[in-house]
């Protein structure tokens, strides 16, 4: 817990040690729940790509699109599904 505040902490003012911070931590889910806290306290939706697991990947990058109504990460998405509905909640021109 120590280390995901540190790196929540540190998130705005340098990303990239606040990454590091997350994947010093053993636990794999613990570590990507800890860059998912570290991608929104620095506003950067380009952290979401160093969690390892698929599904809290694509929460991030779904969740980042909703809080922000923007697209763009919607087009990270793996699963097939969950990114027709990050376009669909973000009002981006569907692709057929």
């Amino acid at each position: 817990m120590e280390v995901r505040k540190r790196a929540e902490d540190q998130a705005a003012s340098n990303t990239g040690d606040a990454v590091n911070l997350c994947k010093s931590i053993a636990v794999v889910a613990q570590a990507d729940s800890c860059l998912k806290t570290v991608a929104f306290a620095a506003e950067r939706s380009d952290v979401c790509k160093s969690i390892s697991g698929t599904k809290l990947r694509d929460a991030c990058y779904l969740d980042f699109a909703l809080k922000n109504k923007q697209s763009a990460p919607c087009e990270e998405v793996s699963d097939r599904w969950m990114k027709q509905s990050c376009l669909i909640y973000t009002n981006a021109p569907q692709q057929q």
